[in-house]
């Protein structure tokens, strides 16, 4: 027939085991004031003092990034400039011109 399993433990009161003396001498004390970790993430890419001490370099990055887009922008506007001119008008119609001859001669 059937056989019930027997228990493993000869006094069950599980909450009088913990709690005695000799089980409470040998566990360390519980720990209260470490904080493992920060309680709120921070994001580097949005916070700048927190990715300035991730790296460093990141402020000189940064300017050389808004000095590389002012200058780029400056590039842009003069060469605009130069096309609008009458310089510039100019030399887009002798290019038109010339590739209507090449494209005359292709036919």
């Amino acid at each position: 027939g059937y056989q019930l399993n027997r228990s493993m433990m000869a006094c069950a009161d599980l909450a009088r085991i913990i709690n005695s003396d000799q089980i409470q001498s040998k566990l360390r004390e519980i720990r209260t004031s470490v904080r493992a970790h920060d309680k709120n993430h921070k994001n580097p890419l949005k916070n700048r003092a927190l990715m300035q001490r991730l790296n460093p370099y990141s402020k000189t990055q940064l300017a050389n990034a808004a000095k590389a887009d002012a200058k780029r922008k400056a590039d842009r506007l003069a060469k605009l400039k130069l096309k609008r001119s009458k310089t510039g008008r100019t030399e887009k119609a002798a290019r038109a011109k010339r590739f209507a001859g090449l494209q005359e001669d292709l036919e």
